[in-house]
Order: structure tokens, then C-alpha cells, then sequence
């Protein structure tokens, strides 16, 4: 009859296979760990106060802030340089012809309206 020791010890059995590494939080801006707890309690706060708007944008803003001079910052306000972008015209819908040919819906419109 096994222990209870032994049971554990066959369990947790880690296998090193290439490939299944655990997944890792990208991090571009090389925050420290104490940056990151910070800027997760900040996330948290922004989150807070500002609920409709998507955690991405948040999480932008603040690396924008954080990583940028204060001009750069006054720049891209000034700038409005993330605002400027060409709407694009997009298809609205179709039909499946059998699996292969999609018939365009003739109605479409311009992204952002």
C-alpha cells in the first residue's frame, strides 16, 4: 500500500517538453515586478473610474504615460496623432453559397459611423 507522500510525489511529475512552456505576460517595456504590481493596482484604479472604457485602452494610456516625456505626451494630444486614421469601408453581411462563394451584401458602410 503507498503513503500518501509517494501518491503526491508520482503526481507532480513536471515534464520538460519543448513547446509547453507555461504561458508569460508579455512585457515590452521591461517593468521590474514591483513596476508591474503597481501598474496592475493603477489598472485596477483606472478600471474603477472608468468603466465603459476597454481594459486595452487603459493599459495603453497608461504605458503611454508612464514611458513617454511629457512632451511627447503633450504631442500626441496636441497631434491628436492616435485619432488620425482613414475609415475604411467594410462589407456589412452576405450570403454562403455553398461552402466556397460568399455573395456581398450590396449594403455596406464606413467603418466608425
Amino acid at each position: 500500500m503507498m503513503d500518501e507522500e509517494s501518491i503526491i510525489d508520482n503526481c507532480s511529475i513536471e515534464a520538460n517538453i519543448p513547446g509547453t512552456e507555461r504561458y508569460k505576460e508579455s512585457n515590452p517595456y521591461n517593468y521590474s515586478d514591483l513596476d508591474l504590481q503597481k501598474r496592475k493596482i493603477q489598472l485596477k484604479a483606472a478600471k474603477d473610474m472608468y468603466p465603459n472604457l476597454p481594459d486595452e485602452w487603459i493599459a495603453m494610456a497608461y504605458d503611454v504615460i508612464t514611458n513617454k516625456t511629457e512632451e511627447e505626451v503633450n504631442e500626441i494630444i496636441e497631434t491628436k496623432a492616435y485619432e488620425n486614421y482613414e475609415r475604411k469601408e467594410r462589407v456589412l453581411g452576405g450570403s454562403s453559397i455553398g461552402s466556397v462563394k460568399i455573395e456581398n451584401n450590396p449594403r455596406s458602410r464606413v467603418e466608425g459611423d
